[in-house]
């Protein structure tokens, strides 16, 4: 047995020990009462719109996977366990990383940033159960070089960094980067981001289209990421926030998949963020102890100040919250009569589904609404019906119609304004143009009609086949 084989047998045997020894632990814990659930958090809501590990499709695990987040770390705090059921050695894996997770801090002259990435390439290793060894493999797309390594021994393992400037909590950035943020970008605030190690910038288009780039190279049929719903922004004592970097990294990447898959919401997961502090714990003794393992891994390559790291440094308070939890977002889905936006929305308030609307006006009244989408309640102003290829408010017996870019509910009169083709994959469409809900962390979100090209979240509605006829 070579040196590499003595040693990948010892990290194997190391963590079959960490691991094997909760599992009696685990098993008592199945008799003991499950804790409260906190305050104000819904059951039901939790059950509809979220997943918890073990209730996704098992078969997918080891398809082509990419992750995208923001930060080094994101990914082993909030999308773990379910990237170690996913790394293996005929399983391709590549992990992206849009910022520095710089915090505002140096590249030149400094150590922070490489220290973390350093940090996650040690966590995956121990998840892989290699050595820490890797290979410096850049990736190139339009005028872009991006800092990229790949582990050694055959893992199908690839870690890639943009090194963007991380863009503090509420999106506001740092003075050392010029406050450049991905939610100003995001929001067309500022039309370019630079990457901090002083490398090409990106236009929204170009980040998209190289993330694309290397999505297609990895012929990647899966993408996991960060809340995309979440449009509250702040640090972790405020309720219901999340990262604006995980926010608006959970866009770009959802919008990579929609339009590889041609918009199939099963090519795209999201993960809660600072957020799912408030539900309850969801990770039994053993996966708990593994993921504690994982981000151990992480915190001794990044992060301390002296090494060994001290104890409880970096583990207390929320990340003590968040190692003991994992939660995704389910895919959307419709009642009968329903139009679901592919735009959901976590707020303060909760998390809520969004419906195509129509105000609730006297029959007879002659006077144009304006549609939009609200809070899927399942009241008659959300239902709908096709009649001769018109969409049919349930509750006016107006219809949905294209005005210029608008959309309103008006009486129905047959005109081709009127009439709207409803495709397999979501879209819904007039004259060419199709119904296009915009996100709602956006700048002043509206329901309007844009282009049916290219595939974009904004563009897509569930519950379309499933509509009655009048």
């Amino acid at each position: 047995m070579c040196a590499d084989e003595k040693e990948n047998a010892v990290r194997r045997r190391s963590l079959l020990l960490r691991w094997a020894v909760p599992c009696l632990a685990a098993a008592l814990l199945l008799l003991l009462p499950l804790p409260d659930r906190p305050a104000g958090v819904s059951s039901d809501r939790v059950s509809a719109l979220l997943d918890g590990p073990g209730d996704r499709n098992s078969s997918r695990v080891c398809e082509h996977t990419m992750v995208g987040v923001a930060h080094q770390d994101d990914d082993l705090l909030f999308i773990n366990p379910e990237i170690l059921q996913s790394v293996g050695p005929r399983c391709t894996f590549s992990t992206v990383y849009l910022t520095a997770g710089d915090a505002g801090r140096p590249w030149k002259g400094g150590d922070y940033v490489q220290s973390r990435e350093e940090g996650v390439r040690a966590a995956y290793a121990e998840m892989a159960g290699v050595p820490d060894h890797w290979t410096r493999a850049d990736l190139h797309t339009a005028g872009h070089t991006i800092a990229s390594y790949i582990l050694n021994g055959k893992t199908g393992v690839r870690l890639s960094f943009l090194r963007l400037p991380d863009g503090s909590p509420d999106g506001s950035g740092s003075p050392r980067y010029s406050h450049q943020s991905l939610l100003k970008l995001f929001r067309g605030e500022f039309r370019t981001i630079q990457p901090v190690d002083g490398t090409q910038s990106y236009t929204e288009p170009q980040l998209v289209d190289s993330l694309t780039v290397l999505a297609r190279r990895g012929g990647i049929k899966r993408i996991l990421t960060l809340d995309y719903d979440n449009a509250t922004f702040g640090h972790t004592y405020v309720p219901g926030a999340d990262h604006s970097d995980h926010a608006v990294a959970g866009r770009y990447f959802r919008r990579v998949a929609f339009g590889l898959s041609g918009g199939s919401q099963d090519a795209v997961r999201g993960y809660l963020g600072y957020d799912m502090s408030r539900l309850p714990e969801n990770l039994d003794t053993v996966r708990t102890r593994q993921k504690d393992a994982i981000f151990q891994s992480y915190r001794r390559g990044a992060g301390c100040e002296s090494r060994p790291c001290p104890a409880g440094h970096y583990m207390s308070g929320k990340y003590q919250e968040w190692v003991r939890r994992e939660y995704s977002l389910k895919p959307r889905t419709a009642r009968p009569g329903e139009i679901v936006s592919a735009m959901g929305l976590a707020n303060q308030e909760g998390r809520h589904e969004r419906c195509l609307g129509s105000a609730d006006r006297p029959r007879g009244s002659g006077t144009a609404l304006a549609a939009n989408t609200y809070d899927c309640d399942g009241t008659v102003t959300q239902s709908w019906r096709i009649h001769a290829g018109t969409l049919e408010s349930k509750a006016n017996q107006f219809c949905l119609t294209a005005a210029s870019r608008r959309v309103t509910v008006s009486p129905c009169d047959g005109r081709p304004h009127q009439k709207w083709r409803l495709d397999k994959h979501g879209l819904i469409e007039s004259g060419g143009r199709c119904l296009f809900q915009d996100d709602l962390a956006a700048q002043n979100p509206r329901l309007v009609l844009r282009p049916c090209t290219p595939q974009r979240p904004e563009l897509h509605w569930y519950g379309t086949a499933a509509l009655p006829g009048s």
